[in-house]
């Protein structure tokens, strides 16, 4: 895929990898649901997608999952002889898509050629352009046209799919299809199998030209259109449709997709005979000097607008001006850099397009918790579950640009906090241990065996879900991270101050006491190295549980003050008075892993007695490609080759413990045992380096976050399993190496401070910040910055 232009991704390939890679990087999306990014006649081989955020279901013994919601985009063409039009067609002549990622929007240009070898009659071509987005305005709301142009005779049905691809399903029964022919829409309702809830997918249509034959026959719109001789007959077809999935009842359900489907504004709309050609294709968004773009109307070129077309441009300059404003939020911009400054936003728009902005499925609560899958919503992978990837790597973006979002991750956690109870009680511990991947509830959605081991087919056991205790630690840092940024202290009374303290107990329950040594250690767990499981006292594990202590005993400082009803109350419900000695002492004599002589920090205990040996003979070790290195016979297992970041993370969370000297010696050691095998970890490497004012070390470190979803090269198996998606971490980690990294952009106390170190070839990057209820546009070039109050 290329950025060939300011904010357009597009793409020519069409063997099976291009399908599957687009269908993640050309993904659109509101927040409330994801879209892949695939054509109209994509099978299910094809990987077409429609993710609701929050939605899950779980087959039989099978892993809980999100549900793949029924395709309302799905057109099919073929010959009058019936020969199907597909990107897998021996007739295919060319193909391109793209992205449009100023405004989210979809379009596709495909051509057919057909020469004296095929079917009598079968001599011409056949064009198809379509445009499509996922609302910003209306989170149910799927808005296309589709435009065909031809000299030949074709076939053609407009259907609602259901035959979509699960990992794990199939999740939908009582599927129920009909058609309102008075409204022109195919109509589908469903409910999942394990809890019942109500999906519902409304699919309304419009011709701006009337085909030769056109009619609705069972769930199914069919249709044939007869082209013209040389230059061929254009036809353009508009399709709105509705998504609602989630809901307690049927009759929710299609309510929500029905007016999403049927604007009330255009009910009563007519169609014109000759407005096929209004519009044009193209609906801009390129801007070639890189700044703001406005999205001023949407303007039709043709004389006579039908009501599809006009509903169609509405829509769209709505969905245009709330982007607008979402960019003059959250857009940074690099100048002197073309390719960095595309790479950056197209990273910002994927977190863009999976912000919950709308109310949760099943509810009306537009501030109700809701969170950042780790695949965002570009499928089924990771379960669709929700890990420490959204505090660690994707709020700090929101924090800076929409605080209002964090605190919706928060209130998921704390909405969730009973889920984590239960986990920490199913292990034997007090407190809350939140869930390694996390679903609507807050249970663990992990299982024992993640992994399939490629030799034998079977199932390999991990410990991801009980020993990464690390998770409940981020959850808490996110919360202390936002009090910081936003002085927003309402949040303790809001649930924050009883969940930081559910955690603090957890870490007093887990971590054990060694008499001989006079200090509390954290035995057996896994660190973000995946590589290495059941170690003892890994520094990052350690140091994070003491943060968890010492916020808690901030909150409560903050909260006697503040709120000291909910102080009483939250310790009074969960009467962790008696605590608050335990707590202070085992912050005290926390053993926190500190740099040697040489200033390097072990990972954990006994880790510089494993095999010292380079990345390339670890890779060289390997049997077959898709082999997971880690567990109990992985080939990094007995090695000090790590999966990722992990004292380097250490150091760049708690950036402030630590001399640049120190710094340096860690980066110079792990870095070269570092396989990068999760896109969490180039971010945090180019952050460290910035933080020593090494630009030429951070600079690769930030393309290959930047480019992670550009390129397609990333893990897209773990063992068997398919892992495949977009990946919001190293979306968000971009905005932090950019931001914070190179522009040493940070908090204290309210105060905006900036360290920049710019790379050799920016000249000046600017960006938005909102401190405090304030917002704030910095702009830095080599010779210094501003700070303005917007």
């Amino acid at each position: 895929m290329k950025l060939e232009r300011e904010w357009l991704a597009s793409d020519t390939g069409t063997g099976e990898n291009d399908i599957l890679l687009n269908g993640n990087r050309m993904l659109t999306g509101n927040g409330y649901m994801g879209y892949r990014g695939t054509v109209e006649e994509a099978v299910a081989a094809d990987m077409p997608a429609t993710i609701v955020n929050g939605v899950y279901d779980k087959n039989g013994d099978k892993w809980r999952e999100p549900v793949c919601i029924p395709n309302a985009l799905s057109i099919r063409l073929e010959t009058a002889s019936g020969r199907s039009l597909s990107l897998r067609s021996e007739s295919l002549f060319r193909h391109s898509q793209s992205l449009d990622f100023r405004y989210g929007i979809f379009r596709r240009h495909t051509e057919w050629r057909f020469d004296g070898n095929t079917a009598p009659g079968e001599r011409g071509f056949v064009r198809v352009e379509s445009e499509r987005f996922v609302s910003m305005t209306n989170a149910h709301l799927l808005c296309e046209r589709y435009l065909v142009t031809t000299d030949m005779e074709l076939n053609g049905e407009r259907l609602i799919d259901g035959n979509v691809r699960d990992i794990n399903g199939p999740h939908l029964e009582s599927f129920v299809c009909s058609c309102d022919t008075a409204r022109r829409a195919l109509i589908l309702t469903a409910e999942t199998m394990e809890k019942k809830l109500s999906v519902a997918v409304v699919s309304a249509s419009a011709w701006d030209t009337a085909p030769a034959k056109n009619f609705f026959s069972g769930k199914v719109e069919r249709f044939t259109i007869q082209g013209t001789p040389i230059c061929g007959s254009t036809y353009c077809l508009y399709v709105f449709a509705g998504v609602a999935a989630g809901e307690k009842t049927a009759e929710a359900a299609l309510a929500a997709a029905s007016s999403a489907a049927f604007s009330a504004e255009f009910a009563g709309g007519g169609h014109s005979a000759d407005a096929h050609t209004a519009g044009g294709h193209s609906t801009g968004g390129d801007s070639a000097s890189g700044g703001h773009v406005s999205s001023g109307e949407y303007v039709p070129s043709g004389a006579c607008v039908s009501f599809a077309a006009e509903r169609y441009m509405t829509e769209l300059n709505a969905h245009r001006a709330e982007w607008d404003s979402i960019w003059e939020r959250g857009d940074v911009e690099i100048t002197g850099d073309e390719f960095a400054r595309r790479a950056l936003r197209y990273n910002l728009y994927h977190l863009q397009i999976i912000a919950p902005r709308f109310a949760a499925p099943g509810s009306r609560d537009v501030s109700g918790g809701l969170s950042v899958p780790a695949r965002g919503l570009s499928g089924q992978t990771y379960k669709g579950a929700i890990f420490w990837d959204t505090e660690m790597f994707i709020s700090p973006y929101f924090l800076y640009t929409e605080p209002e979002m964090v605190k919706r991750f928060i209130r998921y956690r704390v909405e969730t906090l009973d889920g984590a109870r239960r986990k920490a009680a199913e292990y034997g511990y007090s407190g809350a241990f939140y869930a390694w991947e996390s679903q609507e509830t807050g249970d663990d959605a992990c299982s024992l065996h993640n992994v399939t081991d490629v030799f034998t087919g079977r199932p390999m056991r991990t410990y991801f879900r009980d020993k990464q205790i690390h998770i409940s630690g981020a959850v808490v840092h996110a919360v202390r991270e936002y009090l910081a940024a936003t002085g927003d202290f309402d949040i303790l009374r809001d649930g924050a101050l009883e969940m930081v303290l559910e955690c603090a107990r957890f870490y007093l329950s887990r971590i054990h006491y060694s008499p001989l040594k006079k200090r509390y250690e954290v035995l057996d767990v896994t660190g973000p190295d995946e590589y290495h499981e059941r170690v003892n006292n890994d520094a990052y594990t350690n140091r994070i549980v003491k943060d968890v202590f010492d916020t808690a005993e901030f909150c409560i400082a903050e909260a006697k003050v503040r709120a000291p009803e909910t102080l009483a109350s939250v310790m009074d419900k969960i009467r962790f008075t008696d605590e608050l000695p335990l707590m202070r002492a085992a912050s005290a004599d926390l053993y926190v892993p500190a740099p040697g002589a040489d200033g390097i920090i072990e990972q954990f205990d006994g880790y510089f007695q494993l095999e010292n040996c380079s990345l390339q003979d670890v890779r060289s070790r390997l049997l077959d490609p898709k082999e997971y290195w880690g567990g109990a016979n992985g080939v990094a297992s007995e090695t000090q080759i790590i999966k990722q970041a992990d004292v380097i993370l250490l150091q760049t969370v708690f950036p402030d413990e630590y001399t640049e000297a120190q710094k340096r010696a860690n980066f110079a050691y792990y870095e070269p045992r570092t396989e990068h095998g999760s896109s969490l970890s180039p971010c945090v490497y180019a952050l460290l380096a910035c933080a020593v004012g090494d630009t030429d070390w951070a600079y690769p470190f930030f393309l290959k976050t930047a480019e992670i979803d550009i390129t397609g090269e990333s893990k897209q198996f773990a063992g068997l399993v398919y892992i495949g998606g977009t990946h919001p971490a190293a979306n968000g980690g971009a905005w932090l190496s950019a931001v914070r990294g190179f522009c040493g952009f940070s908090v204290t106390n309210g105060e905006i401070r900036v360290a920049p170190r710019l790379p050799p070839s920016w000249e000046e990057i600017s960006f938005s910040a909102v401190v405090r209820g304030a917002a704030y546009r910095i702009s830095i070039t080599k010779d210094g910055y501003t700070i303005c109050k917007k």
